[in-house]
């Protein structure tokens, strides 16, 4: 049960950011907010079913997967979904606090260089697929944007 709940979390989280990333402020944070939930989720279970509560395997492991993916052993990849994490909680403590607000385009391509690399570089089958389609979601929405502002400026 707790490796499908690690699964779908993430799955869910990706989800939710990739909906966050096309919605209107107010909606996308809600999104976003979503999002984080079902990461920190992800995080929990993985440690659980995956990694027997033990940074160090965590970190073994994931130096021993980025080797087989890219020749470099390192368990940096562990590390920077922490900072997914800390950027995603920070970002939506700023959005929610009443400031003025928009989107930061900065976390959006965070989120979107860790949706690339968790589904479609580390990802296999299935997974890889829906990574791609979340990653070809927010490109769509951006050119459709680019290419409204452009015609709305000539």
């Amino acid at each position: 049960m707790s490796e499908f709940t690690t699964r779908a979390a993430i799955w869910l989280a990706m989800s939710a950011w990739t909906l966050g990333m096309v919605l209107p402020f107010q909606k996308a944070r809600v999104a976003w907010a979503l999002g984080l939930m079902a990461y920190l989720v992800h995080i929990a279970f993985a440690f659980s079913a995956f990694y027997h509560g033990s940074h160090a395997i965590a970190l073994a492991e994931t130096a021993r997967q980025t080797m087989e993916k890219t020749g470099w052993e390192s368990g940096a990849g562990l590390w920077v979904n922490y900072a997914l994490a800390l950027v995603l909680a920070i970002d939506l403590a700023w959005q929610w606090s009443g400031r003025p607000q928009r989107q930061r385009p900065w976390v959006n391509g965070f989120v979107y260089f860790m949706i690339l690399n968790g589904a479609v570089i580390f990802g296999s089958g299935p997974v890889q697929i829906y990574g791609v389609i979340l990653l070809v979601i927010p490109a769509m929405a951006w050119l459709a944007r680019l290419r409204r502002s452009t015609q709305g400026s000539s």
